[in-house]
């Protein structure tokens, strides 16, 4: 009986807490997570991660519940597909936008629901400082998998994707094998591994490091992170060939069929 007055207590204390629990419980049953094996070239012991992070599954639905535009009176929608989960919530990004929030240094000086986000921060379902964003990447890197974007956010609706396998396995050993690496560069070298476009100073940057090769828009790993990642023949095509030996193809080309069409000409830049 003591046990269960106490429970009773609990609730009607802070009833809120509760259902929050229990909601939450019933949606992390729902999603399929499971530990697999990523398997690193230079060992036999493989590293072991779990398909989602628990805490990014909670991070991504507080930030739609905080963030929501409520006087749409639309639902919030949490989609399972076999490799990834999404969140859909109304809205747009309040201040700002997701990449000023990645490194954890950005902090907002205002809610679109400043009573609501008050409430959850005492009930510690969400912080201040504006970290979760930057914790969700922070656990992808830290397990080998693709970075979370809002590439299919609009000018109405905040949409958050949350890979949960790996895309190119390359990258994720890349990642494996160089643990120390910045956030800002596995977050970039995703961009590259994903064909995104990224800005002249990330590009710059990335090529001081030695990280990338190519020229825009053909970006690509660098030879030897490629050797890293086994990824010496794909490095090879994206290379190409070098002006002389295009040049030298293309005089051979003119010399058998008399001429080119600009677009034939093309095909050898």
């Amino acid at each position: 009986m003591m046990l269960c007055a106490e429970k009773v207590a609990v609730l009607h204390k802070n009833p809120c807490k509760d259902i929050c629990r229990t909601f939450y419980c019933e949606l992390l049953n729902r999603i399929r997570n499971y530990r697999f094996k990523i398997y690193p070239k230079n060992s036999l012991i493989p590293a072991e991660v779990w398909k989602y992070d628990t805490e990014s599954i909670l991070e991504g639905l507080h930030n739609s519940i905080a963030h929501q535009k409520y006087e749409s009176d639309a639902r919030i929608i949490v989609t399972e597909d076999k490799d990834k989960l999404t969140f859909l919530n109304d809205g747009y990004f309040f201040e700002g936008n997701y990449c000023q929030y990645i490194t954890g240094e950005k902090t907002p000086r205002h809610y679109r629901n400043p009573a609501l986000v008050k409430a959850m921060v005492n009930i510690k379902m969400i912080d201040t400082q504006s970290y979760g964003i930057y914790k969700m990447f922070v656990s992808q890197k830290e397990r080998y998998l693709p970075m979370p974007d809002y590439d299919k956010s609009t000018a109405t609706e905040i949409v958050l994707t949350l890979p949960g396998t790996v895309i190119d396995e390359n990258y994720s050993l890349l990642l494996l094998e160089n643990r120390n690496m910045s956030l800002t560069d596995a977050v970039l070298l995703d961009s590259v591994q994903k064909g995104k476009r990224i800005s002249p100073e990330a590009i710059a940057m990335l090529r001081k490091r030695k990280l990338i090769e190519g020229r825009l828009p053909h970006i690509f790993i660098a030879k030897d992170i490629a050797q890293v990642t086994d990824q010496k023949i794909e490095y090879s095509k994206h290379k190409g060939l070098d002006d002389k030996k295009c040049e030298a193809l293309l005089l051979d080309s003119l010399k058998d069929h008399g001429s080119l069409t600009k677009p034939e000409i093309g095909f050898f830049r």
